[in-house]
Formats: structure tokens, C-alpha cells, sequence
């Protein structure tokens, strides 16, 4: 049981991370089209 939370936490944690990851890609790309109008 304990060791399925941690998995399950784990993986909450690396899609934290490229939810943000993907998030800072879409922001740069959307800056950088906004400066190139």
C-alpha cells in the first residue's frame, strides 16, 4: 500500500514538472512571436 503512494506521488511530481516544463515553453514562444509583430 505505502509503496504504491509513493509511486503515485512520484509520478504526481514529475508531471508537476513538465506540466511546468511545457508551460515555460509556451510562454517563450508565445513572447517571442508577440516581439517579432
Amino acid at each position: 500500500m505505502q509503496e504504491k503512494e509513493k509511486e503515485s506521488i512520484l509520478k504526481k511530481i514529475i508531471q508537476n514538472r513538465f506540466f511546468r516544463f511545457s508551460i515555460k515553453i509556451i510562454l517563450i514562444k508565445t513572447i517571442s512571436t508577440l516581439t517579432k509583430l
